[in-house]
């Protein structure tokens, strides 16, 4: 059983907590972003699974452009892919 020395028990709560190198308000942005990113894949995944209008094919290169590009990828399909099959539907 050791004591613990003064510096050492300076170091240990210093380093217990929050994280020194990035602040905490960075560490919630970035996990409100991350969140933001997961439900956005998810969302345009499951819309892209459910549209039978898409061949296979067509349906594997979309769930490449989406995984591909994490960020503009679900984005390009929630706005031209699904609009696509809406345009069909109408004419």
């Amino acid at each position: 059983m050791s004591a613990l020395t003064p510096a050492m028990a300076a170091l240990q709560e210093s380093t217990s907590g929050a994280n020194p190198i990035v602040p905490t308000h960075w560490e919630f942005t970035a996990l409100l972003l991350g969140g933001a990113l997961i439900a956005l894949l998810v969302v345009a995944v499951i819309s892209l699974s459910r549209d039978r209008r898409y061949t296979p094919a067509q349906r594997l290169l979309w769930l490449l452009v989406i995984l591909v590009a994490p960020v503009l990828g679900p984005i390009l399909w929630l706005t031209v892919g699904r609009n696509r099959v809406l345009d069909r539907q109408e004419g």
